[in-house]
């Protein structure tokens, strides 16, 4: 037989069965659709918080109070510090600032409150911050409507994309009053776009000024100063320096620090670091099915091996070789694990933008995230397919080629 001529009869067999074909088939595509699926809702994710820490720039640097956790490469908002007594306050704000390297230094300080919008509460995050600077540090940062809070604007804020769209049931405009801590009243002055990190969309921005009217007794102490450098090449200097400089500012020797300190590239290592883990983890158990679509595959083929032993008797006897027949069974296996594999990749490809789609609901603060598809992964899922279909086929392809065509003919 010609080659054309196998595959005509291959696609002819596996169409003949076809409830059986169909069966075998989705196994495949079960297992093709996991890993084409999971890894590229890892790639889209990843390219994603690379985009929007981006946007953070790899010339900022984040100090926060506490040992780093040894082993850990924190990211700030992680909380991944030791208990300890550290502490950033003023002066080690001004002791920045008089590094020669550093274009501006913005503090922060976190507090969760009760805020009020119509008849509606809500409990979120308030960052007081110095707006000015605050803008330097976040050169990215985007408004949907309105604009930054001036660093004397006492009672005016700067709400998140999702506590303006998400939290209350009645949307938050520019000019709205929002309610923070039961008695003070703020106008809001902008509202960020939807491309924050680190839970930034679910936050409230109040300039630093009016924090003494909240916080009774507040300790004049930051949850994490962020540090813009003027020279990016000069990070790695720049960030021993202020090592320096903060470990002379807490009398503490090298090895003892009480804080940590953090740069864009070691926030990205980390998080690649976590969702490559968590999706080769995925992966790794999504593969188990697609073995186990391969299993069903040779056992389809042997049972069409049984099926169709006189049939195979019959071929030999007209002139058949041995290797024509193999070539019929594996080229059946073969078309249906690529069949198999086709609809995976589609219905991965479509499994992987739903999820997508519901990333910024399902995890607060993500931000938009596109559909990233790799060419090559696919192209290598489709040949891990053929592969896996090619594998599953070779025994019950060469059983069928082994079949003595006299005893085949008389098989009952």
């Amino acid at each position: 037989m010609k080659f054309n001529d196998v595959l005509k009869l291959a696609f002819k067999n596996v169409g003949f069965k076809a409830l059986r074909s169909w069966l075998t088939i989705l196994g495949i595509v079960v297992g093709i659709a996991s890993i084409v699926g999971l890894m590229t809702f890892g790639d889209s994710i990843n390219n994603g918080i690379e985009s929007q820490l981006s946007t953070l720039g790899s010339d900022n640097v984040v100090i926060q109070p506490g040992a780093p956790v040894q082993g850990i490469r924190s990211v700030p908002g992680s909380f991944q510090q030791e208990e300890s007594n550290g502490y950033l306050d003023e002066y080690d704000i001004n002791e920045l600032r008089n590094i020669d390297n550093v274009e501006a230094v913005s503090p922060i300080v976190s507090e969760r409150y009760e805020i009020e919008y119509g008849d509606e509460t809500a409990s979120l995050i308030v960052n007081f911050i110095i707006p000015s600077e605050y803008e330097k540090i976040n050169s990215g940062i985007i408004f949907e409507d309105g604009f930054m809070i001036s660093d004397t604007d006492d009672e005016r804020a700067v709400i998140g994309y999702s506590v303006a769209h998400n939290i209350f049931e009645e949307e938050i405009e520019t000019g709205d009053i929002i309610i923070i801590n039961e008695d003070y009243e703020f106008k809001v002055e902008g509202i960020l776009k939807n491309e924050g990190m680190g839970g930034s969309d679910n936050n409230i921005l109040i300039s630093i000024e009016y924090i003494n009217n909240i916080i009774n007794d507040w300790d004049e102490s930051y949850d994490s100063i962020t540090v813009k450098l003027k020279d990016s090449d000069l990070l790695e200097a720049t960030t021993e320096e202020i090592n320096e400089v903060l470990r002379d500012s807490h009398d503490v020797e090298e090895g003892e620090e009480d804080f940590s300190i953090q740069d864009y590239s070691g926030m990205l290592d980390t998080v690649s670091e976590m969702i490559s883990l968590l999706t080769a983890l995925l992966t790794g158990i999504a593969s188990i099915s697609l073995l186990v679509g391969g299993i069903s595959i040779s056992n389809s083929m042997f049972t069409s091996v049984f099926e169709r032993t006189r049939e195979i008797g019959i071929m030999k006897a007209i002139g058949a070789d041995d290797g024509e027949i193999k070539a019929l069974f594996l080229a059946e296996s073969m078309i249906i694990s690529l069949i198999g594999g086709i609809g995976g990749v589609i219905i991965g490809l479509g499994f992987a933008q739903i999820i997508i789609s519901l990333a910024p609901v399902l995890f607060s603060g993500l931000g938009n995230i596109s559909l990233m598809i790799n060419p090559l992964l696919l192209v290598e899922v489709m040949l891990f397919s053929v592969i896996i279909g090619a594998l599953s086929g070779y025994f019950p392809a060469d059983k069928a080629s082994k079949l003595d065509p006299i005893e085949a003919i008389w098989y009952e």
